[in-house]
């Protein structure tokens, strides 16, 4: 299905998701509860409040950067960053085959643990323009980065055609 935009009942702009029931379920209660349950999980943890997450969006709502460099995307979040009320999250998504997912993955971990801006790139996933930004503000900062988990859709459910990858990383 390719993704539209369409407006909802409170006039706002709503996409599509381009590959609902492809590499995660379709079914809006199946969904609900595959984002609940490690959210709960998290709550259980005794550890400080994160500033940033990158972490999987599977075709939810997103805000497009366009043509705007890292660096610049990195000014915004610097601009933006707030108090303690204040958390940016950055989407990681992308659909491949299982084998070129799991490689691209570890790549991305990499330079993810690494706040290493310039191995991120668009074939690595979408958002690498905000991944990028978030990495550059993040080594500015001394921010430190842990990985919470890298899987893909292919893992959780084993069929290992398409997978989407599922890195959640956070910074503090």
């Amino acid at each position: 299905m390719r993704p539209t935009l369409i407006r909802n009942a409170a006039m706002t702009l709503v996409r599509t998701p381009a590959i609902a029931g492809q590499c995660y379920s379709g079914n809006a209660e199946e969904l609900r509860a595959a984002v609940a349950a490690p959210l709960e999980e998290g709550q259980d943890r005794d550890t400080p409040a994160p500033k940033a997450l990158i972490v999987p969006h599977a075709g939810y709502i997103y805000i497009v950067v366009g043509n705007a460099s890292p660096e610049l995307v990195s000014q915004v979040l610097d601009a933006r960053r707030g108090g303690s009320e204040t958390l940016i999250v950055i989407s990681f998504s992308h659909c491949l085959k299982y084998d070129a997912t799991r490689a691209i993955d570890s790549v991305t971990c990499t330079a993810i643990e690494n706040l290493d801006a310039a191995q991120i790139n668009h074939d690595m996933a979408c958002g690498a323009t905000q991944f990028g930004g978030l990495l550059i503000a993040a080594r500015r900062r001394g921010m430190k980065v842990t990985t919470l988990d890298l899987r893909n859709s292919a893992d959780t459910t084993g069929h290992r055609g398409l997978a989407v990858g599922y890195g959640a990383w956070m910074f503090v």
